[in-house]
C-alpha cells in the first residue's frame, strides 16, 4: 500500500515515529528462520504497526482522497478496510491472499496478508497487534508507535489456511478452469470472485482461483468487490 512507513526518532528519552513509509520500525535484526513442521515454514521477525485504516486513507498516496473505510491493497487494490480485522502486510507480493500464524510467546492469531509492505517488513493491522499483546497507538494524524518481535508460520504449499470451502470443512476442491467454486452451502458451483456465507460457522469468503478466502466486508472481498453475494 504503500509509501507510508513509520520512522524512529529519539525524542527527549521518548522514542517517536514519523511516518516515511508503512510501518512501524523496532528495534531489530535481520528476520530468521527458526523452524518448520508439517510443511509450514516459521520465521522469527520484528513485526511493525501499519496504522489505522483512517491514518492510511490519510497519509499514502496510494489510499489519499478515498472514501472513508476505503483504502488501496497492495495485494488486492482498492477495497474496505477493517482496523479489528485480523489482516497484515508481507515482505513479497508472493504472500497475497494466505492466510499466516502469528505468534508472540503463547498468544497466537491467524491473519489474511491482504498488504505488501514497500519496506519489506511484516506489518499488522489493530486487530492482529491487540490479539498479539503488542503495544501500538497513534501519536499524530501521520505517525505513531508498534511492533515487536514475533514468529509466522506460513504454509509452504502457498495456499492458504482459510482456503476452505465455505462449509469450513477442508473438503477437496471442486474448480473449474475459470476459477470457479464448489460451495457446500449453497451445493453448487459459484463464479470467481463470489462471496458466501458459510452455513457451518456463518463467515463470509471469497472464491478465488478455485480455492475458498475470508477477508469478506461490506461487500469486498481480499481479491475485490464480490461478484455475487450468497447470504444465510
Amino acid at each position: 500500500m504503500g509509501n507510508v512507513h513509520f520512522k524512529l526518532l529519539a525524542v527527549a528519552s521518548v522514542t517517536l515515529l514519523t511516518i516515511a513509509g508503512c510501518a512501524a520500525e523496532t528495534a531489530d535484526g535481520d528476520d530468521e528462520e527458526v523452524g518448520s513442521a508439517e510443511g509450514a515454514a516459521t520465521s522469527s521477525v520484528s513485526l511493525k504497526y501499519e496504522g489505522t485504516c483512517e491514518f492510511l486513507r490519510n497519509c499514502s498516496t496510494y489510499s489519499r482522497g478515498l472514501p472513508a473505510g476505503q483504502v488501496t491493497w497492495g495485494c488486492t487494490g482498492r477495497g474496505a478496510c477493517d482496523d479489528n480485522a485480523l489482516w497484515v502486510a508481507g515482505p513479497t507480493r508472493s504472500y497475497c491472499g494466505k492466510t499466516v500464524k502469528i505468534c508472540n510467546g503463547s498468544r497466537c492469531t491467524n491473519a489474511l496478508v491482504k498488504d505488501v509492505s514497500v519496506s519489506r517488513d511484516w506489518e499488522a493491522s489493530n486487530g492482529v497487534m491487540k490479539a498479539l499483546s503488542l503495544p501500538y497507538g497513534l501519536t499524530g494524524r501521520c505517525s505513531g508507535y508498534g511492533g515487536g518481535r514475533v514468529t509466522v508460520s506460513t504454509n509452504a504449499s502457498g495456499s492458504s489456511s482459510s482456503g476452505s470451502s465455505s462449509s469450513g470443512s477442508t473438503q477437496p476442491r471442486r474448480d473449474g478452469e475459470d476459477g470457479s467454486c464448489w460451495s457446500s452451502t449453497l451445493s453448487q458451483t459459484v463464479s470467481e470472485l463470489a462471496c458466501v456465507q458459510s452455513r457451518s460457522n456463518g463467515v463470509w469468503y471469497q472464491c478465488k482461483d478455485g480455492d475458498w478466502y475470508r477477508g469478506v466486508s461490506g461487500g469486498d472481498g481480499p481479491y475485490g468487490d464480490c461478484a455475487s453475494q450468497h447470504r444465510l
